[in-house]
């Protein structure tokens, strides 16, 4: 079931809003609910919110053969896309580079939340069939913030990250300088070639909420399942070794030869070895 969840900028005040693009923010998200036997919809079953990191997107690679392997073992799943995430309508092309450019670790955050509370407010019975006492989060990569700062923030039953970081980035006094002077900065997608804006409030995020991202760690009392691979040129292992060490009772599970995105690539045409391991670990996690 195809979702659109109203949402709004938050770095914009309500002037802003009105005279700009950014007051058509949508969270497009896909509902899969698990089936029983017969097919039909599973009563009570645990949900997933399935969330994807920088320059990703709900059906990049692996996030919905992860979905239906989830699906597969009862557990129903809610695929996002950000509303600043870059990607419109379409839903597998970056033409919203404007709204890429306003995005931030502060709203990605956000909408966790408001998606959360969509969830368990269920306005159109949409999630009738969830336990809402049984909702979970898996982020991949730079998804691993909102895990933990909105699982801080809301009752959720578990976490996972996949891949994911444990610190904001470092940005020296030079280019913060060219940042604030350009309005932007430019960084390539190599699988796209597109050169996509990171914009202020992003830049503000990274200088701000270091030690606020290191504390949300400290504070999470949730259980929370780390999955890296060893091979990550990406956000190295050292990043899950610190997230396992700075949030207790965390456990750790390292994937052999595993890269990024667990050696596939994106369009998805087949499992590795390395995704499988993964996604049977997920699973044994949250079962």
């Amino acid at each position: 079931m195809n979702l659109e969840i109203k949402t709004k900028n938050i770095h914009k005040n309500d002037d802003d809003n009105n005279n700009s693009n950014n007051n058509n923010a949508i969270i497009r998200a896909n509902f899969n609910q698990a089936k029983d036997s017969q097919n039909s919809p599973l009563l009570n079953s645990p949900l997933v919110i399935i969330i994807h990191g920088f320059k990703g997107f709900k059906d990049w690679g692996f996030f919905p053969f992860l979905s239906a392997e989830l699906n597969k073992k009862r557990i129903s799943t809610l695929q996002i896309n950000f509303s600043h995430n870059g990607v419109g309508k379409n839903l597998f092309n970056f033409d919203q580079l404007d709204k890429f450019k306003d995005n931030s670790f502060s709203q990605e955050a956000y909408e966790i939340e408001q998606i959360f509370n969509y969830i368990v407010q269920d306005p159109d019975n949409t999630f009738q069939n969830v336990d809402k006492k049984r909702i979970s989060l898996l982020g991949h990569s730079r998804g691993a913030y909102s895990t933990i700062v909105a699982g801080s923030r809301v009752t959720i039953e578990k976490a996972i990250t996949l891949a994911g970081i444990s610190s904001l980035p470092d940005i020296s006094p030079e280019q913060e300088a060219k940042w604030r002077e350009d309005g932007q900065h430019l960084i390539e997608n190599s699988r796209t070639n597109q050169m996509m804006p990171l914009g202020l409030n992003l830049l503000e995020d990274i200088l701000s909420k270091k030690e606020f991202f290191n504390q949300s760690m400290k504070n999470f009392s949730k259980p929370l399942l780390i999955i890296h691979g060893d091979k990550d040129p990406t956000v190295p292992l050292e990043s899950a070794l610190k997230l396992n060490k700075t949030v207790k009772g965390s456990t750790l599970e390292t994937i052999e030869n595993a890269n990024h995105v667990f050696n596939v690539r994106h369009p998805f045409k087949n499992s590795s070895p390395e995704l499988d391991r993964a996604i049977k670990r997920v699973i044994s996690f949250l079962t």
